[in-house]
């Protein structure tokens, strides 16, 4: 049950005394998740001691570049300051490899001079573990390790011979996605040159002004206040030039955070102005801009809130005002901010896959778990097969590409938001095609929609999609990765255990009660996925269109 947000219940007081009743009780006690308020001190502390490791490190193995491999929390607060800080002078190149798609993975192979940080709060992370296993094997001595405590990645580094000072330990009562102010991202930042002292300063003063219990005095408890809005279902955070990846670890830490019990907001993640026409709009939808402080634009008049970021080092402070805000909202919604109770259902899918059998490796897996999908088709015209799960009653003829998607299409409305589900390679060119589907749906379907690259959206969105509102659909699609690439130890491979997570996760979409259509395109080509766009989803203008939902 949602409670009035007034001054006098001291919100903001109570959660600095880690008042666990704020929360319901969860999976996860709210009680042992709540070292991310003092663990800026900590850091400070820290500062020059993991800044001195860096700079040893780095001169040592003569790198000239950091390559985190981790998934979720443990990794996209790394991502962010690797976008927020870029190489210059005295800075090392920072990168995140959060997939396991066999093409991603053979071209770091050919990568030379590489420091991999392999980064899991739980330290049984399955994707994790499968890249520390590849990439050990291959560059033993080029490894460093980020977990907690006595976890299964810890006990495996150390039987492996890493160095104790190149494993670095996370405290156990911060969990992943409120991790990015402890060494799982200031390890990261450090070895890229970034000045870590600069930024837990700017972070404790933000911090400072969170004490208060008046939301026009405390930024984030206001911020709270907005996310928590009775009315609001979805979130649109526009980014600015070089803030996308921040935007990202701001969309897990709300999907992961909030999207449970049927509660929960959608955040929908977008370039600033990239759908500045035709966008559809509702009383539910919330807008919140992140700008740089030397962004020329105009600010967004409808946004409900305007953020900006002046410099770099204030990375620290906006990790800390979306976390203190998402407590706060959590408090208000009515659900626990630290458990994730239903992002078991795709790990548990995945593993009994994977031991049953490998799936083949063909582009049409539709078939993997023995269960008929809800209808079945293929496109000729966009040369890919569809399964669809949880549609509309199917009236259509036997494999009817076109009713099936008009059986898709059916749940459409303003009400609800569309998740786009890429298990393709994440470049420039497939990245762009999938945007240029976002817009269309907004200008000419009218629905929000957000965007998700296996497997970093299983960590991210994943329980949101599963555990949050039911006014949501998704759109599935995959395609045969043009290599495979084995794992050291694993009766599978990467391809495998890539299909596997693509099989796993439409199932447990579909039983969570979720429309869900699959899309196995016959290439992973931006031009593949340009002409399943074209025949799928003409714009509503063409007469031929499916105007399924209102249009624009």
């Amino acid at each position: 049950m949602r409670i009035h947000s007034t001054t006098e219940l001291q919100l903001a007081a109570r959660l600095w005394r880690k008042d666990a009743s704020l929360w319901p009780a969860g999976s996860t006690p709210a009680a042992d998740r709540l070292g991310w308020l003092e663990v800026i001190d900590e850091m400070q502390t820290r500062a020059d001691e993991l800044q001195n490791w860096a700079a040893r490190k780095m001169h040592a193995g003569g790198y000239d570049r950091v390559v985190v491999l981790g998934m979720g929390g443990a990794s996209l607060a790394a991502a962010a300051i690797a976008e927020l800080f870029p190489p210059r002078d005295g800075h090392k190149r920072l990168t995140v490899l959060d997939t396991i798609h066999p093409d991603a993975i053979a071209a770091q192979m050919a990568a030379r001079n590489c420091l991999y940080v392999a980064a899991s709060k739980s330290g049984d992370t399955l994707e994790t573990r499968a890249l520390y296993d590849f990439f050990h094997s291959r560059a033993p001595r080029d490894i460093a390790v980020i977990t907690d405590a006595d976890s299964p990645l810890h006990r495996r580094a150390v039987a492996d011979g890493i160095a104790a000072g190149d494993i670095l330990l996370g405290r156990g009562d911060i969990g992943g996605r409120y991790s990015g102010l402890s060494c799982f991202g200031l390890a990261p930042a450090a070895l890229a040159g970034v000045d870590v002292a600069a930024v837990l300063a700017r972070a404790a003063a933000f911090a400072d002004r969170c004490k208060n219990d008046s939301p026009q005095n405390n930024p984030a408890l206001a911020l709270g206040l907005l996310l928590a809005r009775a009315d609001a279902n979805k979130l649109i955070l526009e980014c600015g030039t070089g803030l996308t990846a921040l935007g990202r670890w701001v969309e897990q830490m709300l999907a992961e955070s909030l999207g449970k019990d049927g509660n929960g907001l959608a955040p929908v993640v977008t370039a600033a102005g990239a759908w500045a026409a035709g966008r559809p709009t509702d009383k539910n939808t919330l807008r919140v801009e992140l700008r740089r402080g030397d962004d020329t634009r105009a600010a967004n008049a409808n946004a409900d809130l305007s953020l900006c970021i002046r410099d770099a080092n204030e990375i620290g402070a906006e990790f800390f005002r979306w976390e203190f805000a998402t407590a706060i909202a959590a408090a208000v919604i009515g659900v626990n901010p630290f458990d994730q109770p239903d992002v078991d259902a795709t790990k548990k899918y995945t593993r009994a896959m994977l031991k049953k059998s490998a799936p083949k490796k063909s582009a049409d897996k539709n078939s993997t778990a023995g269960r008929a999908p809800f209808a079945v088709a293929h496109s000729a015209a966009a040369d890919c097969s569809l399964a669809l799960s949880g549609g509309a009653a199917y009236r259509g003829e036997a494999n009817n590409w076109r009713a099936v998607l008009r059986a898709f299409q059916a749940a459409f409305s303003a009400q609800i938001y569309l998740g786009l589900l890429a298990y393709l390679p994440e470049n420039a060119a497939i990245a762009e095609a999938l945007e240029s589907l976002r817009r269309r749906l907004a200008e000419h379907y009218g629905v929000w929609s957000t965007l998700g690259f296996a497997p970093r959206y299983l960590h991210s969105t994943g329980q949101l999609h599963k555990g949050g509102p039911r006014r949501r659909c998704f759109l599935q699609l995959t395609a045969a990765p043009q290599t495979d690439v084995a794992i050291p130890g694993r009766a599978y491979a990467f391809g495998d255990l890539y299909h596997a997570q693509a099989d796993a996760d439409f199932y447990a979409l579909a039983d969570a009660g979720a429309v869900i259509l699959r899309v196995a395109l016959a290439r992973a080509t931006a031009a593949a996925v340009a002409a399943f766009i074209a025949a799928a989803f003409p714009p509503a203008t063409n007469p031929d269109a499916l105007r399924l939902g209102p249009s624009r």
